[in-house]
């Protein structure tokens, strides 16, 4: 079981509009940041979707919406709102500590960018 500082169920997400076609999402936990730790992690998975042919680029960022990028995930086309693709990328830093978590989506589509289900850290 992931500690509560990794657990997605225990965040909140706000969406923010940034300018034409992106988007961010910042997430917080109980104590209003991401605590992970002193030993990391290395991976990132979303489960997430777009109906747009179009690419569509989620980026995992730190403090800001243009702070440090931990990866981006090219979101996957499924055909629908409630077809899902479960994504897993290794990370370009290995974050430590404290932050504000940022999730900033890039694309040209001009309404429901993508759909985001659920997202986790690990360590391996």
């Amino acid at each position: 079981m992931l500690p509560d500082s990794l657990r997605p169920e225990l965040f909140h997400t706000v969406v923010v509009p940034q300018r034409a076609h992106l988007w961010a999402v910042f997430a917080a936990g109980p104590a209003g940041k991401i605590d992970f730790r002193d030993h990391g992690a290395t991976k990132f998975t979303a489960r997430i979707a777009t109906t747009h042919n179009d690419p569509v680029r989620l980026e995992v960022r730190l403090d800001s919406v243009d702070g440090p990028i931990l990866g981006s995930i090219r979101v996957p086309r499924t055909g629908g709102s409630d077809r899902w693709a479960v994504s897993t990328i290794e990370l370009e830093q290995k974050p430590t500590g404290v932050h504000d978590l940022f999730f900033v989506v890039n694309g040209r589509p001009a309404s429901h960018l993508m759909y985001f289900d659920y997202w986790m850290f690990s360590e391996k």
